[in-house]
């Protein structure tokens, strides 16, 4: 599985070690950008959504808030994260069109939101993160 998972990324960065091979690049050490997480016929291809939510409670434990840019819903019960304040969510849901720049409105919201918790780790995920993480 890992094998189709790097072939579909092709020229993309990946997190690799001995745990996890994962669609997903630290551009700072505090914010990280990676693909949807999936579950079932597509987690083939993309991460899956239990290996994610793993990585994230290891390594970051609870102090992280994801924003969700891809407008899919999935299950984020999985994360344990318990930086929901002042949002009162685990992850920020926004609909970015996928290939497409968000509204300005909506790019203003999200950084606004990213600066208030600077304290914590920030996760970024959208359809395909090209733009972010090729080598």
């Amino acid at each position: 599985m890992d094998l189709l998972r790097t072939k579909v990324s092709g020229a993309k960065n990946r997190f690799i070690d001995d745990t996890y091979n994962l669609d997903l690049s630290y551009i700072t050490p505090r914010l990280i950008a990676m693909a949807f997480p999936a579950s079932g016929f597509e987690s083939l291809y993309r991460n899956h959504v239990d290996d994610v939510a793993n990585f994230l409670n290891e390594r970051h434990n609870s102090d992280f808030l994801i924003f969700n840019l891809s407008g899919k819903k999935y299950d984020n019960n999985k994360f344990k994260n318990k930086v929901n304040k002042p949002f009162n969510k685990k992850v920020q849901e926004y609909e970015w069109v996928d290939h497409h720049a968000p509204t300005l409105k909506i790019l203003f919201i999200i950084c606004r939101e990213i600066h208030i918790l600077l304290s914590c780790i920030i996760i970024l995920h959208i359809n395909f993160i090209t733009f972010f993480t090729i080598k």
